[in-house]
């Protein structure tokens, strides 16, 4: 699995098909900085904060911002864990979760605080940092939901019925609304308000695991075996069914920034909406024997779509053409390479000796290394 998010407008963090570290990758300047190696987990984690943005790996938490990599301060209980995933809420001191054996605090001196290890005996599936303040919600396998909050125990919220590993809990933008995709149902419901009746309930068919807010919390899509299903707050109906996209496992539903457009990536495609009337325009080709990895994300000024590869690469897309703007290979922590759309060789980094170019001769195809190649330059 390649984990990844932007942290600024001109950097990504990614993690390699079971990586062995993370990258920091400026895609202007074709260059790359490893973050650290991990042990075996499901990949790092990323998620972007207000000072910066934090990274769970097999091996500790990182914090990268402004002036670098910095490592978190371990402590005996952070590092027996298996850290697994987290979010970063938007309160005042960038707190992480840390769904596992238990909750962490992060400080902005970069110490860790051990908190909160009591919770529910069942393994946390997902979790999500509130907007605007310091509070996150964790969503268990056996469908429980609990708060947490700074200086305070966990507090259970609600049941689910048929949660699943793959399962999504999700703020809503404004803070106001929670929404979860259990087992082909999206449901939403008012935090403020556990024990009334959900808000909206809507049975979306196989697939429909995925929670994706619209930037302006009006609507929520879905993934499914007929399409991507886009429902309205306001009239509590299914305002669009995406044809098109019919992978039902297929969790890369994206919002642009400004809302005005969704975009969906399967195997075989990443497809794009305009949300005013709910028609496609765009459709981007790629790889279908990039099986089994969903991650997609949009450059924070919609400019550029990112997709993460089964085969160890990440690439962007113009929002607009579709055009490929470029590739990057995380095969390890120490071995990436960047390369054009027309095949030119921007940086190497451990990779030289292993990396070989067709080449098309009068005699026919020649392989040549790395060295050989670039001698021919």
């Amino acid at each position: 699995m390649l984990t990844f998010d932007w942290i600024d407008n001109g950097s990504i963090l990614a993690s390699s098909k079971y990586g062995l570290g993370v990258e920091r990758i400026r895609l202007e300047e074709s260059s790359s900085t490893n973050v650290g190696r991990q042990h075996y987990s499901r990949g790092a984690t990323i998620r972007p904060g207000l000072n910066g943005t934090v990274v769970a790996s097999g091996t500790g938490l990182f914090h990268v911002g402004k002036d670098g990599i910095h490592a978190f301060e371990s402590t005996p209980e952070l590092s027996e864990m298996a850290l697994l995933g987290l979010c970063v809420t938007k309160g005042g001191n960038g707190t992480v979760i840390i769904p596992d054996h238990g909750l962490v605090r992060t400080t902005d001196d970069l110490t860790a605080e051990w908190q909160n290890s009591d919770g529910p005996d069942s393994k946390p599936v997902d979790a999500s940092g509130h907007p605007a303040n310091d509070k996150a919600v964790v969503l268990y396998e056996n469908g429980e939901v609990w708060f947490w909050s700074q200086g305070a125990p966990l507090a259970f919220q609600r049941k689910l019925d048929n949660a699943t590993f793959h399962s999504h809990i999700a703020w809503s933008p404004d803070g106001t609304m929670l929404a979860a995709g259990v087992k082909n149902r999206l449901v939403i419901w008012e935090p403020a308000k556990p024990d009334e009746e959900f808000k909206f309930d809507w049975r979306s068919g196989p697939g429909g695991e995925h929670a994706a807010w619209s930037p302006d919390s009006k609507f929520i899509a879905t993934s499914s075996v007929e399409g991507i299903r886009v429902y309205s707050l306001a009239t509590g109906e299914e305002s669009a069914l995406l044809k098109g996209q019919t992978h039902y496992s297929n969790y890369g539903i994206v919002w642009s920034p400004d809302g005005r457009r969704i975009a969906a990536q399967t195997d075989s495609a990443i497809r794009l909406w305009e949300t005013k009337n709910w028609t496609s325009s765009l459709v981007i080709p790629v790889n279908p024997a990039f099986a089994g990895c969903t991650p997609l994300a949009w450059h924070p000024s919609g400019r550029s779509l990112l997709l993460a590869s089964a085969d160890g690469a990440c690439r962007e897309y113009d929002a607009a053409t579709g055009r490929c703007l470029s590739s990057f290979l995380l095969l390890a922590a120490n071995r990436f390479a960047a390369v054009t759309p027309t095949g030119e060789l921007q940086q190497s980094t451990g990779l030289t000796e292993e990396l070989v170019v067709v080449v098309e001769t009068a005699d026919g195809q020649r392989v040549l290394t790395a060295p050989e190649w670039l001698k021919l330059q």
